[in-house]
């Protein structure tokens, strides 16, 4: 529910940045826990009494896909700048902005 009230423009402009990535990643992986729970109590469970076959690939995806997500976590975070740099499509506004300034004068 909080997701959702938080995806329209009007409330997401009163929601800091972080505050909106933190509850969206969070949300995200609780519905995603959810559902994988229930799919693999199912399948343990064979109620409705199903072939494994219908259980077996929509499970590997959810797994490979929190895992997919958790690696590029990892990466990321092991990517990290140790000191303070500028973006490079920041980088080259700037130099645009300073030539523009230049050119003007």
């Amino acid at each position: 529910m909080a997701m959702t009230i938080t995806s329209f423009p009007r409330v997401r402009r009163k929601v800091s940045a972080s505050s909106w990535k933190r509850l969206h990643t969070i949300g995200l992986y609780l519905v995603w826990f959810i559902y994988t729970a229930c799919l693999v109590s199912s399948f343990v469970e064979k109620s409705p009494p199903y072939p494994a076959w219908h259980y077996t690939p929509l499970i590997g995806v959810l797994i490979l896909a929190m895992l997919i997500r958790v690696l590029v976590a990892i990466q990321r975070r092991s990517m990290l700048p140790t000191t303070w740099t500028i973006h490079p499509c920041l980088r080259t506004r700037l130099r645009l902005q300073r030539q523009r300034e230049t050119a003007e004068s």
